[in-house]
C-alpha cells in the first residue's frame, strides 16, 4: 500500500493536462465510488468497475480508430484508447466507456493511455488512477438492535465503533468476537444509539489475525 501513496503524491503533483499531438484526456471517472477523488477513487467489493476517459482534442471531430485494449495484470489495469480527428463526428470530445468487471479486495493501479495515429511513430499520452477496492458494511436494523456484516473474503478487516458526537472521533475494536455464517462475518449491537457510527480497518499486514 505504501507504494500507492508515493504514487499518489506524485500524481497529485500534477496541475496540467498531459497530451499528445492535439490530444489530451481532461479526466478519468470510476464508477461506482464511495469516494473519488482526481486520481483515486474507492469501490465496494462486488461492484462491477467501469472506466470512463474524457479525451478532447480542440477544434477538430474526435473518434475513435480502432478498438480500445483493456488489459489486467496483476494489480494494473491499462487502457489503451486510438483516438484520431475528422470524419463526420461533430464533437470536439469523446468519452470512452470501459467495463472493468468485478475486481478482488486491494489496490490497482489504472494506467490509461491515448495513442493517437500513425500508432507507430507518435508520442502517447498517459494519465494514472488508482482504484481501491474495498469490502461493504452492510447495517440492518433489527427489533433487538442491530445487525452488522460484511464479506468473509475481508477476513483482514476490524469492525471498529466511534461516537459521532465526540470529536475528534474515538475509533476503538467492537468489543464482540464475529460470528460468521456462509457468506458474511456477523455482529449484534444491542446498545446502540443515534450517534453511533461503524467503519472496518485493514489490519497491517504480519499483523495477528
Amino acid at each position: 500500500m505504501q507504494h500507492f501513496k508515493r504514487l499518489l503524491w506524485f500524481i497529485l503533483l500534477l496541475d496540467t493536462i498531459i497530451s499528445a499531438d492535439g490530444f489530451s484526456i481532461e479526466e478519468i471517472q470510476v464508477t461506482p465510488a464511495g469516494l473519488s477523488q482526481a486520481f483515486y477513487s474507492v469501490v465496494p467489493l462486488g461492484s462491477n468497475v467501469v472506466v470512463e476517459t474524457h479525451i478532447v482534442t480542440g477544434e477538430a471531430p474526435v473518434f475513435l480508430s480502432k478498438p480500445t485494449i483493456v488489459e489486467r495484470t496483476g494489480g494494473k489495469i491499462s487502457i489503451t484508447i486510438f483516438p484520431a480527428t475528422g470524419g463526420i463526428e461533430l464533437s470536439s470530445s469523446l468519452r470512452e466507456r470501459n467495463d472493468i468487471g468485478a475486481l478482488p479486495l486491494g489496490d490497482y493501479l489504472l494506467d490509461v493511455t491515448i495513442h493517437p495515429p500513425p500508432f507507430e511513430d507518435t508520442g502517447t499520452t498517459n494519465l494514472w488512477h488508482i482504484v481501491s477496492i474495498r469490502p461493504r458494511l452492510e447495517v440492518q436494523r433489527r427489533s433487538e438492535g442491530l445487525l452488522i456484516r460484511w464479506p468473509l473474503v475481508a477476513s483482514r478487516y476490524l469492525l471498529e465503533v466511534a461516537d459521532a458526537s465526540i470529536r475528534p472521533l474515538q475509533w476503538h475494536g467492537f468489543p464482540t468476537v464475529p460470528q460468521q455464517d456462509d457468506t458474511h462475518f456477523f455482529v449484534a449491537d444491542r446498545a446502540v444509539n443515534k450517534f453511533q457510527i461503524y467503519r472496518l480497518r485493514q489490519r497491517p499486514r504480519g499483523g495477528p489475525r
